[in-house]
């Protein structure tokens, strides 16, 4: 059942409730608790059981989600809104985020699953009771020391993410900017270099030492995030969507919802009534 914390935070049982037109921004994190599932992300096939933590950054990439008839798991969701309020002053949170632009399955021990476990279980708990005079500061610090479980996990598992102390702190002003939203117009990695003060080249260069993709690689993924939801907003024309998202033309728009989400945008708009009508949004 989805649980709404009211402060842009949802909880589910299964990731299929949050993979919706109403959430498809969201960043969605998935804790399996047992059974598993399997599902392709740009292309590529991955398969996950009990133990495996997923994060998606941007769930409109997720195609042909399968769980197995025991699947079971924890799972949340937060808006871009909410991550931005609680955004951690932290290096390399810019790099786990990276890495896992590329590859959304962490794999847990028994203690670091328990504590996640732990830790979902209570901040579900305590964002569902909304009576609290310091509701959102309260939920917030829960989910940050969440996410500073996972930083510190992710990091014992990639060793050998070795980017300097200069290249991390350059990968949170990278990743400042696009959560701030630059990227839903502004897709060349010169627009960023420029604004951080070094070539597109350096940028790039760090981007991969970070994640193994390039600086265009995350511009693009935010991208999407930005035209799915003007996309889901059926008072906005194609029209004006390329033109909000300085697209030099709709053919454009067209050929970049085509590349990154496999349909048309008008295919795509389809696709999420449909979606609708089923009852899963």
């Amino acid at each position: 059942m989805l649980s709404d914390s009211g402060l842009g935070l949802y909880f589910a049982d299964h990731p299929a409730e949050l993979l919706t037109p109403s959430h498809v921004n969201d960043i969605l994190h998935v804790l399996i608790t047992g059974g598993s599932v399997s599902f392709y992300l740009k292309e590529t096939l991955f398969n996950a059981v009990k133990y495996d933590y997923l994060i998606f950054p941007n769930p409109a990439l997720v195609k042909h989600l399968c769980t197995s008839a025991d699947f079971t798991a924890q799972v949340m969701s937060f808006t871009g809104d909410f991550n931005a309020r609680v955004f951690i002053r932290s290096n390399y949170g810019a790099i786990g985020h990276c890495a896992l632009l590329q590859n959304p399955v962490m794999r847990l021990d028994g203690r670091d699953f328990e504590h996640c476990r732990h830790d979902l279980a209570y901040l579900k708990e305590r964002a569902l009771q909304n009576d609290h005079r310091f509701h959102a500061e309260l939920v917030g610090n829960l989910f940050v020391a969440h996410v500073l479980d996972l930083f510190d996990i992710h990091m014992r598992q990639h060793a050998e993410l070795n980017v300097s102390a200069s290249g991390a702190a350059l990968l949170n002003r990278f990743v400042e900017l696009l959560y701030a939203g630059h990227a839903a117009t502004h897709r060349e990695v010169r627009y960023f270099a420029d604004r951080l003060y070094v070539s597109p080249h350096y940028l790039s260069e760090v981007c991969r030492k970070a994640s193994g993709e390039s600086a265009s690689d995350w511009i693009e993924r935010f991208a999407v995030s930005a035209v799915t939801a003007l996309l889901n907003d059926k008072t906005l024309t194609l029209t004006q969507i390329a033109e909000r998202l300085n697209f030099s033309s709709l053919s454009y728009l067209t050929r970049f919802v085509k590349k990154h989400l496999g349909l048309t945008p008008s295919a795509y708009r389809d696709s999420l009534q449909e979606r609708l009508k089923a009852g899963t949004a």
